[in-house]
């Protein structure tokens, strides 16, 4: 599970230190009553939601994209690397792009211990935005609940890797001069199986970025959808179940195969179905709403999360979805007999979960630009929360968000 990423120097955040951090950690010291609990961790507690507000231009959708990248960078095979820097600060030209994360992963062949690990790397880009070096890269690991020192997996510099002892003799051998990638992505490339790049590949793995922003990324999502109910029975007749909650009227789903391809046509039940005639009508998935058509498109991934203990990735989830769906998505993460480990990070407008009954103030970030275009992403702090408001039975963060005691609102437009 994901406990923090931190960024610098990547798309609209600068070299600003440490602030650029989102973290699933809890604070321990907060004493806000609230019947969403954090899941333990190897004597750690850890959320399963971050979410992220802000007006638009704050940074919302890149800070996203950032992760995004980090993981499509180890896992994308022999592909190129994704380095995007901040474009507008001339100084930062000759400063590399830096991206980490911490996350814990369950310690082969026991059932309560865990290993966390620090995993790291600077990238130098070229005028274009190409990367051209990577200057450094990290793997750190401790357990857990011990008193063992943290173990350096690996430290590189350049084209320099200096490897524990523990570490096999493929791992050690995989970076050849010259080579412009990352160790992690490499260790995947040449299938090493060896611990920890194994568990650490098959966990990068399960990381799911849904882009829903063109009809292209829509349309990829569906066919996947598609795909998955025509080999999987029991998907298929879950996505049902969502999809007749979303519309009463739904009578049945039809997967439709041409070329390799799959698609979704939706069966409705005909109000008025003529003599001897069908009494159905079967459409295209796309004929419908695009909220449906969104539902549709990030099902499988929501239930890949929380079956399977991923790290689901949306920017705006809210869009063109029902105040009440979008809590229905959030509420099973929360869940701990539903969900199996996963957690989700979304960026959202709607304010229709911002309260303590769907979610924590330590699940709740902003993002702000200053008016030199860096952008900073900071966790919900309760010293902006009166003590009244503290104290009441359900707390209304979106309220206090609006009255603008957290920051984070746009500009005044006037048009």
């Amino acid at each position: 599970m994901l406990h923090s990423f931190k960024c610098n120097n990547c798309y609209s955040f600068g070299n600003i230190g440490k602030k650029n951090t989102i973290s699933m950690v809890s604070r321990e010291s907060f004493d806000i009553i609230s019947t969403l609990q954090p899941l333990p961790r190897g004597g750690i507690n850890l959320w399963p939601v971050a979410s992220i507000y802000g007006s638009n231009a704050s940074g919302k959708s890149k800070y996203i994209k950032a992760i995004e990248n980090l993981f499509k960078n180890i896992t994308n095979k022999g592909q190129s690397l994704i380095g995007e820097r901040f474009l507008f600060d001339y100084d930062l030209v000759n400063e590399p792009i830096h991206s980490e994360i911490i996350f814990s992963l369950k310690k082969p062949k026991t059932e309560d211990k865990f290993n966390e690990f620090m995993y790291g790397y600077e990238l130098f880009t070229d005028e274009n935005g190409n990367v051209d070096k990577v200057d450094s890269e990290w793997l750190i690991m401790r357990e857990l609940d011990s008193n063992e020192e943290a173990i350096i997996v690996f430290e590189r510099k350049g084209n320099k890797v200096c490897f524990d002892e523990s570490v096999s003799k493929n791992a050690k051998d995989i970076l050849k001069p010259g080579d412009t990638t990352l160790i992690l992505q490499l260790a995947g490339k040449v299938g090493i199986n060896d611990e920890p790049f194994s568990s650490i590949l098959l966990w990068c793995y399960k990381v799911l970025p849904t882009e829903l922003f063109s009809e292209e990324h829509g349309k990829w999502q569906i066919d996947k959808v598609a795909e998955r109910i025509q080999r999987d029975n029991k998907f298929k007749n879950h996505f049902m179940k969502i999809m007749k909650g979303i519309d009463g009227c739904i009578h049945d789903i039809k997967v439709i195969e041409e070329g390799g391809s799959y698609s979704i046509n939706i069966v409705h039940k005909m109000q008025n179905p003529p003599p001897h005639g069908k009494a159905t009508k079967e459409v295209s998935i796309f004929k419908e709403s695009y909220g449906t058509q969104k539902i549709a498109g990030i099902i499988n991934n929501i239930l890949y999360a929380l079956d399977d203990g991923g790290l689901l990735l949306i920017d705006e989830l809210d869009i063109k979805l029902h105040s009440w769906v979008f809590r229905d998505i959030i509420a099973p993460f929360h869940n701990y007999e539903r969900n199996k480990g996963g957690q989700i990070i979304f960026s959202a407008h709607s304010l229709a979960t911002l309260n303590s009954n769907d979610i924590h103030i330590d699940e709740i970030y902003f993002t702000e630009k200053d008016e030199h275009g860096k952008s900073t992403i900071a966790r919900l702090n309760k010293s902006h929360i009166s003590p009244k408001e503290l104290c009441s039975d359900v707390i209304d963060y979106g309220a206090i968000y609006l009255n603008g005691r957290f920051g984070a609102l746009p500009n005044e437009i006037k048009i």
